[in-house]
């Protein structure tokens, strides 16, 4: 676990859960340059069209929260949501679509980014 950012948790009812999150630059059909992500234990692929993968640098048995935003410097209908979760594979994936849900590209620019955090419970029952 040592690819987490600090080393402190969130305590909530039932255990100790961790939070990775993190930020990176979209560049439209590519893979997003690595130097622009923010965080530490991940790192990002383009996958499809409007789809890239998350891949966590540690396994976590239970995933308890996920979520995903598009930031844009121009307004646009384009919404980051959560995808396939494969905790096995320590993959999840961040699918950005369009009003009507169909998935698009965001080109790359300055300010065009895509923020996201996952809240995990290490141990014990979910």
């Amino acid at each position: 676990m040592g690819n987490r950012l600090g080393t402190q948790f969130v305590k909530t009812i039932g255990g100790e859960c961790w939070i990775v999150a993190g930020s990176f630059a979209y560049n439209a059909t590519s893979d997003p340059v690595a130097s622009s992500n923010i965080g530490r234990g991940w790192s990002v692929a383009f996958t499809s069209t409007g789809t890239h993968t998350i891949t966590l640098a540690d396994t976590w048995p239970f995933l308890l929260f996920a979520e995903a935003t598009t930031q844009l410097a121009v307004a646009a209908a384009r919404y980051a949501q959560i995808g396939l979760v494969n905790l096995p594979a320590k993959t999840i994936q961040i699918v950005t679509v369009d009003g009507t849900g169909a998935p698009q590209n965001v080109a790359a620019g300055a300010g065009n980014r895509c923020n996201f955090m996952f809240m995990f419970k290490n141990t014990g029952v979910p």
